[in-house]
């Protein structure tokens, strides 16, 4: 749910936004995201499909996370080369 809707604010579009684009009820589309409600596979591409990701990326763990730990060692490498 989290990664949903990191892609869709990334995407700025709402949830009521994003319930219209894949043919489902707002309400239901929010305890998705908030709650992580299961899916079937039919709706994770409908979703995949509606913020223009792969499957993968939707339900994969946020790149931030990874791409911050990396920055962040980066950050640390750099810092010690000037």
């Amino acid at each position: 749910g989290e990664n949903i809707q990191h892609l869709r604010v990334a995407k700025g579009l709402l949830q009521a936004d994003m319930a219209e684009k894949i043919g489902m009820d707002k309400s239901t589309y929010s305890r998705i995201e908030k709650k992580g409600n299961k899916i079937d596979f039919e709706e994770i591409l409908k979703i995949s499909k509606a913020l223009d990701v792969t499957v993968y990326e939707l339900i994969s763990a946020t790149k931030d996370d990874k791409t911050q730990q990396l920055e962040s060692r980066l950050s640390v490498s750099y810092t010690h080369l000037t």
